[in-house]
């Protein structure tokens, strides 16, 4: 009999010992998947997974959860559109809208965690039935699609779970847990100071409500605040540089500026060593490796070996190989090479959110050899993008990506202008509509990007 249909049945046997590590350790393996095979999922399998789900714990047995599942491939379309990216809405077999009943035990927000227990069964369920999961919080407009669905007033959508038939070439990797000692103390709260991220003063405690994604009272966006060792922290956990698929959190824009970002770094000789400081997740060290191939030595500087393992695992499966490619970690803004050996550090949108910006632009120019050059680009204060990051951008939470500000592109020629000769300036991006044009006129300094290329004088 399932014991599941028999509420008195009580509690099953233990296991031994190695069955349940054994399990455990087979639950523990579940890791997002956002590579599938154009493979229906039947009615019967979905309906298995979302049972399974009913089983997890929820507040004072209300179960005042919905499930809305789409397999309609013009409604998958649809939600990935509204998602505003999240390729694998098309591409997956099924998703389940993830939906509950408003003014139902919102006190700790315990339907809401209701339904968060139950999309986490549903995960481990189709994990152990050999299919793919993954859930999104990031959704799109939230109206938009109760109009598609007709999901009613009273009822809400927080997320979704995506299932489909792994692709044979979904990348086999999960993003680092924090260590035990970490995230549990006994008796007392005991926690690292590093994984504490700072937040803005508040007088009358922290609300829930003043802590949302898009609108975040507390927020503190300035890298000085937040000090190397808990930027660090936050990029190696933090999951936009976690995923080793094209695109993934790679907004339209930014995707159409990093190849003119990387064209600003021009001819190279052969074996040069040119240094990537914070890759993207990839994104511009694949650029780069397509680019200069294996004749430049390529170095990826980061904060922490947990982001290079993804970095490396992108460049193999978009590049074929990572041949040439050195991976590195910095620590506390220290460049791990010799003085004068590197022939070009490329600062793509970095310089505006690294700490203690002036000790670490003396740091390049003692690693940059004498005729070396340094390529830049910054977000720049002075365009439309400044005015959008303070009415919006400023008043949400850290993106993942990390704390920053943008930088005044006339205060960032003078600061490179202290330790380097200017070689070339650009501006990308004039206006919104004008994505990864290129201004050499005075619009370049008011454009998105501010950036060029300085040189390391020559002492005679």
């Amino acid at each position: 009999m399932d014991h599941r249909t028999n509420p008195a049945s009580g509690s099953l046997p233990a296991l031994s010992p190695d069955d349940a590590a054994g399990i455990l350790a087979r639950l523990a393996a579940r890791h997002s998947i956002r590579d599938f095979l154009p493979r229906p999922i039947e009615p019967e399998l979905l309906d298995a997974i979302i049972g399974d789900g009913l089983e997890a714990p929820n507040a004072c047995n209300h179960q005042m959860w919905h499930f809305i599942v789409v397999r309609d491939q013009a409604t998958k379309d649809q939600l990935q559109k509204i998602s505003g990216s999240n390729e694998h809405f098309s591409s997956c077999g099924a998703i389940i809208l993830l939906c509950f009943h408003m003014g139902w035990n919102h006190n700790k927000f315990a339907v809401v965690q209701s339904v968060a227990a139950a999309a986490y069964h549903m995960s481990l369920s189709a994990h152990l039935r050999g299919l793919g999961a993954t859930w999104n919080a990031g959704i799109g407009n939230g109206a938009k699609i109760r109009t598609l669905v007709g999901l009613p007033a009273e009822f809400e959508v927080i997320g979704t779970l995506c299932l489909g038939w792994p692709a044979p070439e979904a990348p086999n990797l999960k993003p680092p847990r924090r260590p035990l000692e970490t995230v549990r103390s006994y008796e007392r709260f005991v926690r690292p100071a590093t994984d504490c991220y700072p937040l803005a003063p508040a007088s009358g405690g922290y609300r829930y409500t003043d802590l949302m994604n898009h609108s975040n009272k507390h927020s503190v966006f300035s890298p000085d605040r937040w000090g190397w060792d808990r930027i660090g922290n936050f990029r190696s956990y933090a999951v936009y540089a976690k995923s080793p698929l094209p695109g993934v959190y790679v907004s339209r824009r930014l995707g159409r500026e990093l190849d003119a970002e990387v064209g600003l770094i021009g001819a190279i000789e052969p074996g040069a060593c040119l240094v990537e400081v914070l890759p993207y997740g990839g994104s511009y060290t694949v650029r780069l490796h397509n680019r200069y191939g294996s004749a430049a030595a390529i170095h990826c500087l980061e904060l922490s070996n947990r982001n290079l393992d993804f970095v490396r695992e992108r460049v193999c499966r978009e590049a074929g190989n990572d041949e040439g490619i050195h991976y590195d970690v910095m620590t506390a803004g220290r460049m791990p090479y010799a003085d004068n050996s590197v022939d070009v550090v490329f600062l793509p949108q970095i310089l505006e959110a690294v700490p203690e910006r002036a000790a670490f632009l003396d740091e390049v120019a003692r690693v940059l050899r004498p005729g070396g050059k340094v390529v830049v680009t910054v977000r720049n204060l002075l365009s439309w993008f400044g005015v959008f990051y303070f009415r919006s951008v400023s008043r949400g939470q850290v993106p993942n990506f990390g704390p920053y500000v943008p930088l005044a592109s006339l205060l960032v020629r003078n600061e490179l202008g202290r330790r380097f000769e200017r070689q070339s300036e650009i501006g990308l991006t004039p206006l919104p509509n004008a994505v990864a044009r290129a201004s050499t006129g005075a619009m370049r300094l008011f454009s998105r990007l501010y950036g060029g290329t300085w040189i390391k004088k020559i002492e005679n």
